[in-house]
């Protein structure tokens, strides 16, 4: 099971666990944070098994786990009170750019539900049908996956001033720092970008022995996209 996810280059979000690495290219968000309802980060997804954020996304650790969060989402007090038309005012409001009438339209040709129907009153089936018409409104739509295991840092090399200008990756010898901080943005190599003063570094997983930390920094904040 990934235990964290970040996001790589371009529309790439890598899955973590332990060496392992799951990649998701291309598609659509939903797809790319296993979050078929596009979920915002927050309470109700950390609780339901989020694994990471990205540009205020939730991430989910599966496709099943972001549909189960979806569906428990429906069931939520302040959710279940409200009927179809409601809802979707709160879950796609027009503020946040969607188009609620375009989106209950939509519903109610997928489902044939009437949306004057509470959400509690509906059964788990109706629920699913509702929850399926969400994802597909949302833009569910497949990329492409990669599955490999990371590689590690095993040797670093310096100038004459101390400073680290290469590492040496596991059966793939000598790369420069920029070649490094690469590897690492794609999930190939498992270490952690850190950044301080405008300067990016690297360090190998924190393990509380501070030798092993290539160099200890702040945790690098990734970029929006």
């Amino acid at each position: 099971m990934f235990s964290s996810a970040f996001k790589g280059r371009g529309l790439t979000v890598v899955y973590v666990d332990g060496k392992k690495r799951l990649v998701k290219r291309g598609g659509t968000r939903s797809w790319r944070n296993n979050n078929p309802g596009n979920i915002k980060s927050g309470t109700h997804s950390r609780i339901h098994g989020a694994i990471g954020s990205i540009s205020g996304f939730a991430v989910f650790p599966s496709y099943e786990e972001g549909k189960a969060a979806l569906l428990r989402l429906f069931r939520r007090s302040d959710f279940r009170e409200k009927t179809i038309f409601e809802m979707v005012s709160s879950y796609a409001p027009k503020k946040d750019r969607n188009d609620p009438v375009r989106y209950r339209k939509i519903l109610r040709q997928k489902t044939a539900l009437n949306l004057d129907r509470k959400l509690k009153d509906l059964s788990d089936a109706e629920l699913a049908k509702l929850a399926s018409a969400v994802q597909e409104i949302e833009g569910f739509q497949p990329g492409s996956e990669e599955s490999f295991y990371a590689k590690s840092i095993t040797d670093i090399r310096t100038n004459k001033r101390n400073a680290i200008i290469a590492y040496q990756i596991e059966n793939w010898g000598w790369k420069s720092k920029a070649e490094a901080i690469q590897l690492i943005e794609e999930g190939r190599v498992d270490a952690v970008l850190v950044e301080e003063n405008g300067s990016v570094y690297v360090r190998t997983r924190p393990d509380g022995e501070l030798i092993n930390n290539l160099e200890a920094k702040k945790p690098r904040k990734r970029p929006k996209r």
